[in-house]
């Protein structure tokens, strides 16, 4: 009795699906077919959308993109990027300003020649790809909120929030029809992708601009993806320095991180240096994007206190280079 109970549950069920969808073609029976229409997604089923219909990164590739940073109303920094991958080497050019790094990794290695300054959002810049494909990995302690119906830019748009249990959730939407990433905003910072393009049948935004209250703080436009990358594009720089890129090593992590009281509003700033095998900071490097000269000397003070543990590769510990952005 019970399968033929669950058979007649199922019978049941199927006709008033069927009898549901008729409906949407009869013009008696609008709110019916609206009602189908209307329905809204779980997050997890906007996810997996997103990323059947973005594609697969078209390995080995080329990309080259301008670049604006404006740190402050009053500064406007011009350049431009371009990467070249492959699965296990890259090839990072950044230009902005006086500001010019060539960044090649192959395999555990990696070589680098730079200015030896600090550039605002510099890692940032070093991986666009991460910023328009949102790590979407479900662990035991991520989770979805339900999903909104909202317009960005005018364009009908699904949003949710996911909680990386991070101090910052990240506010996400995407287009309701082609469900691709129109905005994310972190709490501090955000992010709107423009101009679709498609290569090798992956799609990626040709316009990137990142807002920080309510201002434009970066812009990547003209981004184009190009299938193919030449040997010559792997060759590390005569002058580059070189370090340990071990995928079975330990990342460095802070001891002592004292960070500056700052009674000014709205500050900005980059600190770049060396962390050295003992765990100091050396080579440092203070960028004061937005703030004055209390800002600039507090942060030295703070920054002279801090210590690290270092990285490891192979059990020993090994030099890294470390990019701080502060803000408030």
């Amino acid at each position: 009795m019970q399968c033929i109970r669950s058979f007649q549950c199922w019978s049941f069920r199927a006709i008033s699906l069927a009898v549901l969808l008729l409906a949407c073609f009869l013009p008696v029976q609008p709110t019916l077919c609206s009602a189908l229409a209307d329905e809204i997604p779980t997050a997890e089923a906007l996810v997996k959308a997103f990323q059947d219909a973005q594609g697969k990164t078209p390995f080995p590739y080329r990309l080259s993109a301008k670049l604006t940073l404006t740190p402050n109303k009053n500064v406007s920094i011009s350049g431009q990027i371009a990467y070249a991958r492959e699965d296990n080497r890259s090839r990072i050019e950044i230009t902005a300003g006086d500001y010019h790094e060539i960044r090649v990794t192959a395999g555990d290695q990696q070589y680098v020649s730079s200015s030896n300054a600090a550039l605002p959002r510099r890692t940032l810049l070093e991986g666009l790809e991460a910023v328009w494909s949102p790590n979407f990995t479900r662990t035991c302690c991520n989770s979805f909120s339900q999903v909104e119906k909202k317009k960005i830019d005018g364009v009908e748009a699904y949003c949710f929030t996911m909680d990386l249990q991070d101090p910052r959730p990240l506010h996400i939407c995407l287009h309701r029809e082609k469900k691709w990433l129109l905005e994310t905003y972190n709490g501090f910072e955000r992010v709107r992708f423009f101009d679709y393009r498609i290569v090798e049948g992956f799609r990626y935004p040709g316009r990137i601009v990142m807002v920080e209250d309510g201002n434009p703080f970066v812009e990547v436009r003209d981004l184009e993806i190009q299938k193919g990358a030449s040997a010559e594009s792997f060759t590390p720089p005569g002058d580059s320095r070189e370090f340990d890129h071990c995928a079975g090593g330990t990342y460095e992590h802070p001891i002592q991180l004292p960070l500056p009281r700052m009674l000014i509003h709205s500050w900005y700033a980059t600190v770049y240096g060396l962390i050295q095998t003992d765990g100091s900071l050396t080579n440092v490097q203070i960028e004061v994007s937005r703030g004055d000269d209390d800002v600039r000397r507090s942060l030295r003070e703070a920054v002279a206190q801090w210590k690290w543990a270092p990285a490891t590769c192979g059990g020993k510990p090994v030099i890294t280079e470390l990019q701080f952005e502060l803000h408030n």
